[in-house]
């Protein structure tokens, strides 16, 4: 083998070496791509969740909230109905 012949080949396999290390990359950036998408999609949903309790939230802070609901008008109709709920436990 001629030097010159020998030179071809070694820059022949070099260049298939590299180009098999360009497509092994390409690969991991569509990887990376489609994880960087994904995680983006859960951020925006993240943020979505969060700004629906932003205005509670901020009023919580500052001291508002909201006024509890009561299910009985008063406390003698609670207490009933505490003792009905015992009562239909002990069975």
């Amino acid at each position: 083998m001629s030097p010159p012949f020998f030179l071809s080949l070694l820059i022949e396999a070099k260049v298939t070496s590299l180009k098999k290390q360009i497509s092994k990359l390409n690969d991991e950036v569509k990887v990376k791509l489609d994880e960087k998408n994904s995680v983006s999609k859960e951020v925006n949903m993240l943020k979505n969740d969060i700004s629906l309790y932003s205005p509670t939230k901020h009023l919580i802070d500052v001291g508002f909230y909201d006024e509890p609901k009561y299910l009985f008008e008063t406390s003698e109709r609670f207490k009933i109905e505490i003792k009905n709920i015992r009562e239909q436990q002990k069975i």
